[in-house]
């Protein structure tokens, strides 16, 4: 259990750190942190006990996490596609990214 707990705190710090560097496009901050987030994702994906943290993330204080949690729950959770539409509603990248996955998932 506790390395699961450790992957959702690298993912979860991941992808704060991914949000804010895509604000002041830091792209190379924003690619280190994308590598960790996807590798995160790869070993949450593989248990039941994961793929439910993941989901979980949807409710996430930071609306990065719930962005990156909604985009990596769309074939667990119909709950995903609400939460990246009302998530494209906020302004900025943070915005633009949720409707763009939309656009693809659709």
């Amino acid at each position: 259990m506790a390395d699961l707990m450790d992957l959702i705190t690298k993912y979860r710090n991941a992808a704060i750190a991914h949000g804010k560097a895509s604000e002041t496009s830091d792209w190379k901050t924003v690619n280190k942190n994308y590598d960790i987030i996807i590798e995160c994702y790869a070993k949450l994906k593989s248990s039941e006990e994961g793929r439910k943290k993941i989901i979980e993330l949807m409710d996430d204080s930071n609306k990065y996490v719930q962005l990156w949690a909604a985009t990596h729950s769309l074939l667990l959770d119909n709950r995903a596609q609400e939460k990246l539409l009302l998530l494209s509603k906020e302004p900025g990248i943070l915005g633009f990214n949720a409707e763009m996955t939309l656009e693809e998932w659709r």
